[in-house]
């Protein structure tokens, strides 16, 4: 008898995924990968691009932004506990930079610090993240050499 029932449940199995529109999966897909990482970061980067639009990529070692929707493709990593980043900090393809105090070097704080203090760039939000140490920074860059 319960042969009979799991063979008749066979088909029902294939054909289901035919009655879930694929736009449905595609938004509820979307949805779900806003809530990897860090959730109010996410929302927060997001929030950002819808109001002002992005003119550069994210240097960042936040690496759940390379899987974000509609903010991968902004997406440059680099750890900012490396001299590499003021390096690619001052690329003019980099429009911004989100970084986390609790990884940068002393290097890289001075350095950012030293610009927002200047107003050669600007902080455009900070927030202490729900888990771990720290707070993340979210600031824009010189789009080139800052002078």
């Amino acid at each position: 008898m319960k042969i009979w029932f799991l063979l008749l449940l066979i088909p029902f199995l294939f054909l289901l995924p035919h009655w879930v529109p694929d736009g449905r999966l595609i938004k509820n897909s979307q949805i779900k990968r806003m809530s990897i990482g860090d959730a109010p970061i996410n929302e927060l980067l997001k929030n950002y691009k819808a109001e002002n639009g992005l003119d550069g990529k994210i240097l960042t070692d936040y690496q759940y932004l390379g899987f974000l929707p509609d903010l991968e493709t902004y997406y440059e990593y680099s750890p900012s506990d490396q001299s590499e980043f003021i390096e690619k900090f001052n690329d003019p393809e980099v429009g911004y930079a989100l970084v986390k105090d609790h990884w940068w070097s002393s290097e890289v704080h001075e350095y950012i610090f030293t610009l927002i203090n200047e107003k050669k760039i600007q902080l455009i939000f900070e927030l202490e993240p729900s888990i771990g140490n720290g707070r993340y920074y979210f600031v824009t860059t010189c789009h080139g050499v800052c002078k």
